[in-house]
């Protein structure tokens, strides 16, 4: 919650830049526009009691507080994949933000700029975050020696193998289509705690 204390509000009140009156801190609704593209969002920041179109003056907190806002917003103009959806993805997927970068491509800080807005993902990159958030088990064609969580759970279903745990204190085999309430309950608890490990790729072609 913004904070508003009257030790902030006084003690601490810059002058506006542009008529000195004394500012007051407030929560405004504000916009911001990219390539023609516009947001509006709310911004803490001290602003000015005589005109509110004044500049307002903010401080770390305050930029900190919509920085995630705007860097969404940059990301998708550039037509890029929201952050949030980026990483839930990634997540989803069992993968580390190292191990994102590897398999889906972009290199070992690709994953974290792409999460921070910092770039935007490309179209390809994109489109393959969507295929692998529907066919999770896809991740096995793309060089992966282990595939974790939803990964494991469907590569399984389509080739009519068993998922592996070390949930509950013991190794563990489960079966998707048969065991679905064990492996439900395991990835409640820990979705990497479920995994299935591949043969090499010449012996999965034969």
């Amino acid at each position: 919650m913004e904070d508003l204390t009257p030790t902030r509000a006084t003690k601490l009140a810059p002058h506006c830049p542009d008529c000195d009156a004394v500012m007051a801190r407030d929560v405004r609704r504000t916009s911001w526009t990219f390539k023609g593209k516009s947001i509006e969002f709310d911004q803490p920041a001290w602003w000015c009691p005589v005109d509110p179109g004044h500049d307002c003056v903010m401080d770390a907190a305050d930029s900190d507080s919509t920085e995630a806002t705007l860097l969404a917003h940059r990301v998708m103009v550039q037509g890029g994949m929201p952050p949030t959806e980026v990483r839930r993805i990634r997540e989803r997927l069992g993968l580390s933000q190292r191990e994102a970068g590897r398999v889906i491509g972009g290199g070992p800080i690709a994953f974290h700029r792409y999460e921070k807005g910092e770039v935007a993902t490309s179209h390809a990159v994109g489109v393959l975050l969507r295929l692998l958030d529907l066919h999770p088990e896809l991740l096995a064609d793309l060089g992966v020696s282990r595939l974790v969580g939803v990964g494991a759970i469907e590569y399984a279903r389509v080739h009519g193998a068993s998922v592996l745990t070390r949930a509950f204190g013991r190794g563990q085999s489960f079966r998707p289509g048969v065991d679905d309430v064990r492996i439900a309950e395991v990835m409640a608890v820990d979705p990497r705690a479920v995994h299935i490990d591949l043969p090499a790729k010449k012996d999965r072609a034969a």
